[in-house]
């Protein structure tokens, strides 16, 4: 006779089923709102806002206001994929991408997600390296990460804030940072930021008083010369 097979199960098991019920959220912005369905456990499963919100199973659905709906999409999208799908192939050399990452990121920020912050950070260097879709910051994307945000700390602003210094301080192509500098509003903050880590980059370099001399091609610096050596000649 074969064996029976059991019918039973551990009620963890009805547990996690239910967490996969359908979240509806109602992302609002200014006197508009859309609505999104996420599943329960993907939604909650890096959010510290959204675990508060669904603490009770009995929640079927739950708000944010934001400033762009067009950033919750992406932060869905995210969740599932882990993907952030902010590349506008048909904008090359003049897109919005880096606008969109810094929204994100203050999203991030008030869904207490710091994973997500974090893969937005990630997606920040990744972009400055990308030949085809890459480049540095406008002065308009620094403004907008560099001005105060109602309800958020300078604390929570500042990873991303040291991240958009650290690509221009450590840039290879100076002549692209020459055309962001040289723009007519550049926020003074970032300015101000942007010279303390360049401070920094050249005190932990370990630079001698030989840097800065002049040196001929293939010739040892003549300073290491003795100095009967470098008297000068009549």
């Amino acid at each position: 006779m074969p064996a029976r097979k059991n019918i039973r199960t551990s009620n963890q098991d009805f547990e996690d089923m239910h967490s996969l019920a359908i979240i509806k959220v109602r992302v609002q912005h200014g006197m508009c709102h859309e609505e999104l369905s996420v599943h329960r456990s993907i939604l909650c499963q890096t959010s510290g806002y959204m675990k508060e919100r669904l603490k009770s199973s009995t929640v079927k659905e739950t708000s944010i206001r934001v400033s762009y709906p067009h950033n919750f999409g992406l932060y869905v999208n995210w969740l599932y994929t882990g993907l952030l799908c902010t590349i506008d192939e048909s904008l090359v050399g003049y897109d919005n991408e880096y606008d969109e990452l810094i929204e994100s990121y203050i999203l991030g920020i008030k869904l207490k997600d710091s994973t997500f912050c974090n893969a937005v950070i990630s997606a920040i260097f990744e972009k400055v390296e990308d030949e085809e879709y890459g480049g540095l910051p406008r002065d308009e994307d620094l403004d907008l990460a560099f001005t105060p945000k109602p309800g958020i700390s300078e604390d929570n602003l500042s990873p991303m804030r040291d991240a958009l210094v650290e690509v221009f301080a450590r840039a290879p192509d100076s002549h692209k940072v020459d055309m962001v500098i040289k723009q007519k509003r550049l926020n003074r903050d970032f300015v101000r930021d942007l010279v303390k880590r360049l401070l920094e980059l050249r005190n932990s370099s370990e630079l001698s008083v030989c840097d800065f001399h002049l040196h001929d091609d293939g010739k040892d610096c003549s300073q290491e010369e003795p100095a009967r050596k470098r008297r000068r000649q009549d």
